[in-house]
């Protein structure tokens, strides 16, 4: 079993599933669905901003409260501007032939499995 923050069957961002699937083959990379949601609060902030400086960029990216179609979901921050609710996961290894390097692949860990 491992960590990560992100699976590609349990996000409410079908959307971003279905055009990764569509650009790159694969939805499920913890590091591409983290740098998707970076950049579209980046992209949420440009929006908002009012002139297009870093100090108004900053000001901006302090006044979101929440982004909602993340690659990972909902995003909220905290009063410092941290992310205050990424998600967590338990995944585990299964077999499928039809990933052709490994014969594997990362699954959620179901809630029935045993220890």
């Amino acid at each position: 079993m491992i960590y990560a923050p992100y699976h590609h069957e349990t996000t409410d961002n079908k959307r971003y599933v279905k055009e990764a699937l569509k650009l790159w083959g694969d939805a499920s990379p913890n590091r591409t669905a983290a740098a998707y949601d970076a950049a579209w609060v980046l992209v949420k902030a440009l929006l908002n901003a009012k002139k297009m400086n870093r100090v108004e960029l900053k000001e901006s990216l302090n006044d979101l409260e929440k982004v909602t179609d993340g690659a990972t979901g909902v995003i909220t921050f905290d009063e410092k501007g941290n992310r205050n609710n990424l998600p967590g996961l338990l995944l585990e290894v299964e077999a499928d032939i039809r990933h052709q390097k490994t014969g594997l692949k990362f699954v959620p860990l179901s809630e029935n499995a045993s220890p």
